[in-house]
């Protein structure tokens, strides 16, 4: 028995499906020609007639993308929310229509990790990067008519999501960077560039296009609202890191003999008794330390406008260089003075502990004492200078101020932590070599005898 069935047009189908409200797609793709008439065959061959019935027309291959999406590539700003869709091509009407509903909850994406789809096609934006989504739904082959069977199909497409990133990520203070959005969408408006430091000091920017290059001096991070179709802002953030330049650093200066009552500096004058006596100096340091240099003001409109910062910096100042200076008393370095010669070497720990030292034993531990490398007013300096904390070039490096901060008070600032520093170095400098300020005692802080000042 042959049962007929109502031909149901594929203008009422196609527009009696339920939509989401207020959900905006394209529109549909403009239609080709007028379109044909279509009479029920055997399920398994729909014939169609164009207006002209004596020019019959067997359709049998749809266009080269006969189910494409909305759109493809889809571009979503991360954190934000972008529909997609489906089209179909239906030959007896000649065009592509809406049959997005036919593939709800078939979306997926090919990196939940970038983007998410849900139920309805809406791309919600994870992570920066690109990926792909596709989708699954069951059309009638050729049309909507009731004789047409169903094929499947799965639409895919690529899915962009905006990103903002700085290029490079970290640069030496002074360095250049570019901060750019990429990915954004068609069209898309970028306002309200922002700077955040860590101490919440902020720059800010007016200016319009993708990208905000300029000068690095400190780290934090960089923002950037964008807008596409009208929709709301999104902000975008990014980090850049700034690393301390490797050629600041100070190296400790080697120690300079000097003879007795010079003045090698305006700050150091060197004087030991001659003759010596009891209670007297036979040795004596004095460190000069100095320093100067160069500040500047970011001025390039970029992500650091108006920061501060040490451009260049020198261990000497107006001419005169760090130096490490010391002396020897006159007397003990010459072996034939009477004061050498009353060294007589007398001490032993066990037997005569309360003898004197030899005059070659106090001279090499006053050397020792002032300018040796171990348990020495130098080793001390070296030591206390090489500290990252106190290094001048380091910590000159290392200065900066925000935009807020007028250039007297940065430079103040500088000062007042230079001095500092300083203080630190001659602190440490003076320390006493063994604990003791005698200097009888070799370089294993060894007792060696008693000065002989009887002479």
């Amino acid at each position: 028995m042959k049962i007929a069935l109502p031909i149901v047009t594929l203008e009422r189908i196609a527009h009696t499906l339920p939509r989401m409200p207020n959900k905006e797609k394209p529109a549909p793709l403009n239609s080709k020609g007028a379109a044909p008439r279509c009479h029920p065959r055997p399920i398994a061959e729909v014939v169609c007639y164009s207006s002209a019935p004596t020019s019959r027309k067997n359709i049998s291959a749809p266009p080269a993308t006969p189910v494409p999406l909305w759109y493809d590539p889809i571009s979503v700003i991360i954190t934000s929310f972008e529909d997609d869709g489906v089209f179909a091509w239906y030959p007896c009407e000649n065009q592509y229509d809406d049959v997005s509903t036919a593939f709800y909850n078939g979306w997926s994406s090919g990196a939940p990790s970038v983007v998410t789809v849900d139920y309805y096609g809406t791309h919600n934006g994870v992570a920066v990067g690109s990926t792909t989504s596709q989708t699954y739904g069951v059309l009638q082959s050729n049309n909507v008519h009731l004789m047409c069977p169903t094929h499947g199909f799965t639409p895919s497409g690529t899915v962009n999501v905006a990103k903002l990133s700085c290029t490079p990520t970290s640069v030496a203070r002074g360095g250049s960077v570019t901060c750019s959005v990429s990915g954004a969408p068609t069209g898309a408006t970028f306002s309200g560039w922002k700077f955040t430091d860590s101490n919440s000091n902020t720059v800010t920017s007016s200016q319009t296009n993708s990208s905000w290059p300029g000068t690095m001096v400190m780290g934090g991070t960089v923002s950037v609202q964008v807008s596409a179709s009208g929709s709301n802002p999104t902000t975008l953030t990014a980090s850049v890191t700034v690393t301390a330049r490797t050629n600041f650093a100070f190296t400790a200066v080697s120690p300079t003999l000097e003879p007795n009552n010079s003045s090698p500096s305006s700050s150091c004058t060197l004087s030991v008794p001659s003759p010596p006596v009891a209670g007297g100096l036979l040795g004596q340091t004095c460190l000069n330390v100095a320093l100067s240099v160069n500040d500047a003001v970011v001025n390039d409109s970029g992500p650091n406008q108006g920061y501060h910062y040490v451009t260049s910096v020198s261990s000497s100042y107006q001419g005169t260089p760090t130096a490490y200076y010391y002396v020897i008393s006159p007397d003990l370095s010459n072996t034939s003075s009477a004061f050498y010669q009353a060294q007589t070497g007398t001490y032993n720990a066990q037997t005569n502990p309360n003898g004197y030292i030899s005059g070659a034993n106090l001279l090499s531990d006053t050397i020792r004492h002032e300018s040796g490398t171990l348990n020495s007013h130098y080793q001390n300096y070296v030591t206390v200078q090489n500290n990252p904390t106190n290094n001048l070039g380091v910590v000159a490096e290392a200065e900066t101020g925000p935009p807020s901060q007028s250039t007297p008070d940065f430079e103040a600032k500088m000062n007042s932590d230079f001095t500092t520093a300083t203080n630190s170095i001659k602190a440490g400098t003076n320390a006493e070599p063994c604990g003791s300020s005698y200097v009888g005692y070799d370089a294993t802080c060894t007792f060696q005898g008693y000065v002989n000042f009887n002479f």
